[in-house]
């Protein structure tokens, strides 16, 4: 148990697979969920509706660097 300001909140440190390895971390919901290496929430409707979550914030990553070099060009 790690406390954060007046609560002491269970957690786990995330492990890695290996350096080389890429994770992605999720946090949603107060909860924080990888993809890839070490997913192990067995909910698959949860799992599907994070993985849309992802996706989302993905897409808009990629809209978001689509602007900017957009800008860059001009």
């Amino acid at each position: 148990m790690y406390g954060v300001g007046n609560h002491c909140n269970p957690m786990i440190v995330a492990q890695s697979n290996h350096a080389d390895d890429p994770m992605l971390f999720l946090t949603y919901a107060n909860m924080m969920t990888t993809f890839g290496h070490r997913n192990d929430i067995s909910n698959l409707d949860l799992r599907k509706k994070l993985l849309r979550i992802a996706k989302r914030i993905i897409k808009q990553e990629e809209k978001e660097i689509k602007d900017l070099e957009e800008k860059l060009k001009s």
